[in-house]
């Protein structure tokens, strides 16, 4: 054998031995990528609160919530009320949807829930709603009176004293016993009762009217003047109208407000201001600005066709104020309503002929 080729052996049995060895020649063992633990699956965020109608129009609605905490997103169904049984399903980032498009007066509504998103997955809040609203109505002429105050005057519930007591001149005021109002909405959790459900919506009416028919009928910020032009606003520990009431409430509990007509009043019942009352009617009534509804039996009008108590001689109330369908009175208090009341309560400086 040359020496040449016992050189070439020698090496190939040196780089074999190292094969696989530190300097130190122990064996080297490959680095590997460690292995990353998965995220695990999110916890659902908390449902949203707060939700209400933050805006609308002739053509558009907007609804608002309180955000979410946790939350990377939110869902809501949005539907027309009429004649929509499949609903839109909407995605958005921010705590607030605004639906375009849409129709002068079409009702529509929204449920909403909380997502939040991570590399573990996906988990959604329970829903929340549902809030409805209607898209606003352009005003239009002023329609003209006929026997709108002759109808009201003979009002099958009664005598109706601000009716036959009116006087342009003297605007009509109100008595609101707060104390036990507040107290009540406290019972509730409703510490803004009387300010959301009573003082808001007799200003928002008042200037409703005012701007619809050039002249007030209301002076809800005045303080009450004789009582045959005031109407007292008061809650009273007893049952009322026992009986009444949708099939889910228990038949002793009456009806959550009532009007009467001599002396003017608009009265909240014992029950409005129990939680444990909870069928249909009484959280509807206790967010809805059902004094409104009230007061329109004050001003002599009557429920429309087809709801309790419609008698076909009364001037009735348009279909939604009857049914108070919506969260604030302006969603139910309509045109027709407003121009009414006006021939109810006539001013010989704004005439309207027939």
């Amino acid at each position: 054998m040359t020496t040449l080729a016992r050189t070439l052996i020698a090496l190939v049995i040196v780089v074999a031995a190292n094969c696989g060895t530190g300097t130190d020649g122990k064996s080297v063992t490959p680095p590997t990528t460690p292995q990353v633990a998965p995220e695990p699956p999110p916890e659902p965020p908390e449902a949203p609160t707060g939700l209400r109608i933050s805006d609308r129009g002739a053509d558009f609605m907007e609804w608002s919530w309180n955000p979410s905490p946790g939350a990377t997103g939110y869902e809501a169904e949005v539907f027309r009320e009429v004649g929509d049984t499949e609903g839109t399903h909407v995605e958005t980032r921010e705590a607030s949807y605004r639906w375009t498009g849409l129709e002068p007066g079409v009702a529509v509504s929204i449920f909403v829930r909380a997502v939040r998103e991570t590399a573990g997955g996906r988990a959604a809040s329970p829903w929340i709603g549902r809030v409805t609203g209607y898209t606003l109505i352009p005003p239009g002429p002023l329609a003209p009176c006929d026997d709108q105050r002759d109808r009201a005057l003979a009002y099958s519930w009664g005598h109706t004293e601000l009716v036959h007591e009116w006087n342009p001149d003297r605007p009509i005021r109100f008595r609101v016993d707060a104390g036990p109002i507040i107290e009540g909405g406290l019972r509730i959790g409703r510490p803004n009762f009387l300010e959301e459900e009573i003082l808001q919506p007799l200003r928002d009416m008042a200037r409703r009217l005012e701007e619809r028919l050039g002249y007030p009928i209301m002076e809800p910020d005045a303080s009450p003047s004789d009582a045959s032009r005031t109407v007292t606003v008061h809650w009273r520990d007893r049952v009322w109208s026992p009986g009444w009431g949708e099939p889910d409430c228990p038949r002793h509990i009456g009806s959550p407000w009532n009007a009467q007509g001599t002396p003017p009043a608009v009265v909240l019942n014992r029950y409005i201001f129990d939680p444990a009352i909870t069928c249909a009617a009484y959280p509807r009534d206790r967010d809805s600005e059902t004094i409104i509804h009230e007061l329109a039996h004050v001003f002599g009008m009557g429920h429309t066709e087809g709801v309790f108590n419609y008698v076909p001689e009364d001037l009735a109330m348009s279909d939604r104020l009857t049914r108070i369908v919506g969260g604030d009175s302006d969603y139910f208090l309509l045109i027709e309503d407003l121009d009414n009341i006006g021939c109810v309560f006539p001013h010989p400086d704004f005439p309207r002929g027939n």
